[in-house]
């Protein structure tokens, strides 16, 4: 779950750094292009996981369904079995392979710049017991 919107970082913050657009296409044409995806393919998995897991804690439920597996890879493909068409995907891998670009590139958890990455502030331990309220 945490993995798609750091993902959705991931892509912004790219394009940010090649100097491309951010607006919505930009982003999902950004999307089809990493994940190997045709437009269609990638509307469907993105509205499964990301809308999906990001909204209700699961993927979608919807015309193509989804199944998830150790033997899948890390990029999501879409098979059919038995007539019914499938996004697979191996959670595990596809989480690594999104953590992994963060580690390659530190610049690019900033880069978005929509969500600026959180200050850490310290407050003593004391000042937090005492109940005070100090600015």
């Amino acid at each position: 779950m945490i993995a798609l919107p750091l993902y959705e970082r991931y892509i912004i913050a790219k394009l940010k750094l090649s100097g491309g657009e951010t607006k919505d296409a930009d982003i999902q044409r950004a999307i089809g292009i990493d994940l190997q995806l045709d437009d269609r393919q990638r509307r469907i998995f993105w509205d499964a996981f990301r809308n999906g897991f990001m909204h209700q804690g699961m993927a979608k439920e919807g015309k193509t369904k989804w199944m998830i597996s150790h033997v899948f890879g890390e990029m999501p493909e879409f098979k059919t079995f038995a007539g019914e068409e499938y996004i697979c995907l191996d959670p595990w891998k596809f989480a690594d392979h999104v953590l992994a670009q963060f580690r390659a590139d530190h610049r690019l958890i900033t880069a978005s710049q929509s969500f600026p990455w959180a200050g850490v502030s310290f407050v003593p331990h004391e000042l937090m017991q005492s109940g005070e309220t100090q600015v």
